[in-house]
């Protein structure tokens, strides 16, 4: 049947084109002639004819072809309607699979911009100018050195977070998505390793019973 069907394709597009062949032809030749008045120009032109022929044939060949199908077979009708169906439920698995998809980015495109936004509320001044006067600046730093370097830390920690969400549970970033991001930076994955024990060791320090060499080993 596809082969008919190919057929029949290209049979239509011969049509076309001797359809638009003649009429062109007529535009550039025929002469102007009353209607219904058959001239003797008219009886000596022969490419009429030849077109005339040729869309007959045509027409001719492309009904042979479409009576060549089988379209009133129950087992083609049957077989394309539960092909149709199949790609119908194919098609709605495919929409849900898609809304499903869709509704997770925009949750976590909604998580995203809630951290980015509680990035952006962050005071980090103070300890700017504590980091300041620890690496042997002034006492009071200037204005717009403190500015440049928060600048520079918030475009740092939005593309180190918008990084580390892909890594993880979609929306979440845990210690264990930290690591692997800078897994292969060994300064950075130390550091934040200090850090960290540094954190839980102040921790353990600030209760009455606890010692900070029982720090839990991160």
């Amino acid at each position: 049947m596809g082969d008919n069907l190919t057929q029949i394709q290209d049979l239509v597009n011969d049509l076309a084109n001797l359809l638009c062949n003649s009429i062109g032809v007529l535009q550039a030749v025929a002469p102007p002639v009353t209607v219904g008045e058959e001239t003797e120009v008219i009886q000596r032109e022969q490419q009429s004819q030849h077109f005339a022929h040729g869309i007959a044939q045509v027409t001719r060949d492309i009904d042979a072809v479409v009576d060549s199908l089988d379209l009133d077979g129950a087992e083609d009708r049957e077989t394309a309607e539960k092909r149709i169906a199949e790609l119908e439920q194919q098609r709605a698995e495919s929409v849900k699979d898609l809304e499903k998809v869709t509704s997770q980015a925009e949750a976590m495109l909604e998580k995203i911009t809630s951290r980015l936004g509680d990035i952006a509320e962050m005071d980090l001044r103070e300890e700017l100018v504590v980091l300041f006067q620890a690496c042997g600046g002034q006492k009071e730093p200037l204005k717009e050195s403190v500015d440049e370097l928060e600048r520079c830390l918030m475009q740092f920690l939005t593309h180190f977070l918008q990084r580390a969400l892909n890594i993880g549970k979609p929306g979440k970033i845990g210690l264990d998505d930290i690591y692997y991001f800078v897994r292969r930076d060994a300064v950075k994955f130390q550091r934040i390793r200090e850090l960290l024990l540094n954190q839980e060791r102040l921790k353990y320090s600030s209760s009455s019973n606890a010692n900070p060499s029982e720090a839990t080993t991160l």
